[in-house]
């Protein structure tokens, strides 16, 4: 029926589009767009989710990505693979020069920042949001669109446990607490951390830098590991059941010779163990 309305609009002269899921490639979308002007310009947006990457557990890493990689191709599926597309010059590309904006917002100041794919320098604002200070900064510029282009940055409280009460909006009785703990795995201070970028292979060096720091500290790390897991029933079905899964993993991979509980709540809280086991 959308099919069908699509093209008798589109018989009648209206600027109309239209989308469909491509039946042998379920992961690709179909666009088309019909009775586009002469001479108009055609604006295509995308958006991309992606979480933030630590580096040498000190750094944030933010990529925006200048190609996409070889597209996934659902098992099962009888489609042909699309071309890598990495191995396409960049001189066929038609779009000269990426206009970026990139605004980075803290809520502690910047003790390091760096972009070591085009070295271009932030803009650093410290403004004010109620009575807590933002510190921001903002990367501003036209570049060459060929190769991704990388961000890292840090501060010295990047270990500090955060916690935030949020009150509803619209019912002012009801609040959200929310607490976050970034363990801090090495010794690293985020300024050594930084002067890895100044090589010129900087992924590489990184790499290995993390390979030593995280096989030695695993060897020595020892202590005692407490998981704290929500079971109420918000987590039934798939929930509860990857949460199973993931406790699993984190707890084969436990240092030898370390402890470990797990606290459970719901509508009441209880513990795996009265102590914790080895």
């Amino acid at each position: 029926e959308a099919k069908k309305s699509y093209e008798d609009h589109k018989a009648k002269g209206d600027a109309v589009a239209y989308s469909e899921i491509n039946v042998d490639n379920p992961d690709i979308m179909k666009i088309q767009v019909g009775n586009i002007p002469p001479e108009s310009e055609v604006r295509i947006t995308y958006s991309i989710l992606q979480p933030i990457e630590i580096a040498l557990n000190k750094l944030y890493k933010l990529t925006l990505p200048s190609t996409l990689t070889t597209r996934f191709k659902p098992k099962g599926t009888q489609g042909h693979d699309t071309p890598d597309i990495r191995n396409v010059p960049s001189e066929s590309s038609k779009i000269e020069d990426w206009k970026i904006m990139i605004n980075i917002y803290q809520n502690t100041p910047f003790t390091y920042i760096n972009n070591p794919t085009h070295h271009l320098e932030p803009e650093m604002v410290e403004s004010k949001q109620l009575h807590d200070p933002i510190y921001i900064a903002t990367y501003s510029a036209s570049i060459p669109l060929n190769k991704d282009f990388v961000v890292y940055w840090g501060n010295d409280e990047i270990h500090k446990p955060l916690q935030i009460l949020a009150q509803h909006p619209k019912n002012p009785n009801d609040h959200m607490a929310f607490f976050s703990m970034f363990p801090q795995l090495n010794n690293l201070k985020v300024s050594e951390a930084g002067q890895l970028l100044n090589n010129e292979d900087y992924e590489k060096a990184i790499q290995q830098m993390e390979e030593e720091i995280y096989s030695q500290d695993f060897k020595e790390a020892k202590g005692e590991f407490i998981f704290v897991i929500d079971r109420s029933g918000s987590m039934g079905g798939n929930r509860i059941v990857n949460l199973r899964k993931a406790l699993k993993s984190f707890i084969e991979l436990l240092p030898e010779d370390s402890y470990f509980n797990v606290i459970n709540y719901g509508s009441y809280t209880s513990l795996y163990r009265p102590d914790s086991i080895k």
